[in-house]
């Protein structure tokens, strides 16, 4: 089961990389994301909504699975909105975001205990939230509602969507509001030159992104290969195609990350030794 919803998964996100290369505007890169997502929805339902869960399976498909999927519908399609109702005056275009980013802030205090179950990643109350045949459930402060698909929904797995997809929202909407206090960060030089191979870059972007460093692991690889992008310079557009050639080296898949730790490790010996690893320096 897992193994299917991930290849369902990782097909999504090829077919969005594939809408982001082509870098439409803004509004139609939103609508055809929007649309890939629809149809892995029901490519999703297509699979599981007749399958006979174990309750363990159950509880991890409603709360990690289907809300992967619908939290990338969703996103996309608060992004189409924003997009289509951007001022055109640019003094007015940073009240626009933040007026984005005012609804979300008041989306998650009023939905505070689950998202607070949300951010903690508690898991006590899951047999509530996120089996369709639950017992009933005691009193929630913030009880959500059964969407109109019922049969394929539970209490807990919309909402949670929502509080992904508007987690990855807010930090786009902060992105925006950076970039427009300071443009020059967009196009300004770095201070630091990538000298080694954009390989072993694209290796360490996707390590970062594997180990969930960024926005408590809510970051795309798409959000850190752009940052990655400005800060050093290089042209990542590329990403996901060199990665695929990184997954299947037969001398070994993480090259840099191993001489990553082996210098670490020899500067360390040395500091040891001297007390400054003065060598390296």
């Amino acid at each position: 089961m897992r193994h299917l919803c991930h290849e369902l998964y990782q097909g999504l996100k090829s077919q969005l990389h594939e809408v982001h290369l082509a870098q439409h505007p803004p509004l139609r890169e939103a609508q055809e994301c929007f649309s890939c997502v629809h149809t892995a929805l029901d490519q999703l339902k297509e699979k599981f909504a007749g399958y006979d869960f174990t309750p363990p399976e159950e509880i991890y498909f409603f709360k990690q699975v289907k809300p992967r999927f619908v939290s990338e519908q969703i996103y996309y399609g608060e992004l189409y909105y924003m997009h289509s109702t951007i001022p055109i005056e640019p003094k007015e275009i940073a009240q626009h975001f933040k007026r984005q980013l005012a609804f979300i802030r008041s989306y998650f205090q009023r939905h505070h205990f689950l998202y607070t179950y949300f951010r903690l990643d508690r898991n006590d109350l899951d047999e509530y939230l996120f089996r369709r045949n639950a017992p009933k459930v005691p009193f929630l402060p913030d009880k959500p509602f059964i969407q109109r698909d019922a049969p394929f929904s539970t209490l807990g797995s919309y909402r949670f969507s929502r509080f992904k997809a508007y987690s990855r929202l807010k930090e786009h909407l902060h992105q925006q509001i950076r970039t427009l206090k300071n443009p020059e960060t967009a196009t300004g030089k770095a201070r630091l030159k990538w000298t080694a191979p954009k390989v072993a870059l694209i290796e360490l972007t996707y390590a970062l992104k594997a180990a969930g460093v960024f926005n408590n692991g809510q970051a795309t690889i798409r959000d850190i290969a752009t940052v990655v992008e400005k800060v050093f310079q290089q042209d990542m557009s590329q990403y996901y195609r060199t990665f695929q050639e990184i997954r299947i080296r037969k001398s070994g898949r993480t090259h840099f990350l191993k001489r990553l730790t082996h210098a670490l490790e020899k500067w360390m010996d040395n500091t040891d030794l001297d007390g400054k690893g003065e060598k390296f320096d």
